[in-house]
């Protein structure tokens, strides 16, 4: 075998490795497309700054996709699923909401691996999915959502 055809063998085992490399993408999960998702969120009526929110898809599927924020000042939020503010998939959501009470004199919570953590100003009232009664459709649009908290 001469030098020119070992050249040659190698781009042909270079091409098929490719090849071969691209058919394994093609056969993972899809992301699914997601819309611009900014909002606020509000406490009785006012700006609630620092609550983490979490939108869970109501319908179940194998691939369940969630999107999470947290609010900033004012209260207003962006969605991310993907990347930073990238947004959420359309649909509908059961949205789940914590807010950490770092305020001076909170007592801590202590987990069960020890560390200490703020408390749920909201008592837990809207931390578990199944019970949240906050609620949100995401549309095939950008989307600006208001998350009132009672």
């Amino acid at each position: 075998m001469g030098y020119k055809s070992v050249g040659f063998a190698k781009w042909i085992v270079l091409a098929l490795l490719a090849t071969a490399s691209a058919g394994c993408f093609d056969n993972g999960p899809k992301r699914k497309k997601v819309y611009v998702v900014r909002g606020t969120v509000t406490y009785r009526g006012e700006p609630a700054e620092g609550v983490e929110l979490n939108f869970a898809p109501v319908q179940d599927s194998p691939d369940v996709t969630f999107a999470t924020g947290i609010s900033g000042p004012g209260g207003e939020f962006q969605l991310s699923t993907f990347k930073q503010h990238d947004g959420a998939p359309s649909g509908d959501y059961t949205v789940t909401a914590f807010w950490p009470d770092r305020r001076k004199g909170a007592t801590k919570v202590v987990a069960a691996a020890g560390e200490e953590l703020a408390p749920d100003r909201l008592k837990g009232e809207y931390s578990n999915p199944k019970t949240s009664k906050l609620k949100a459709t995401v549309l095939e649009q950008p989307n600006n959502l208001k998350i009132d908290i009672k």
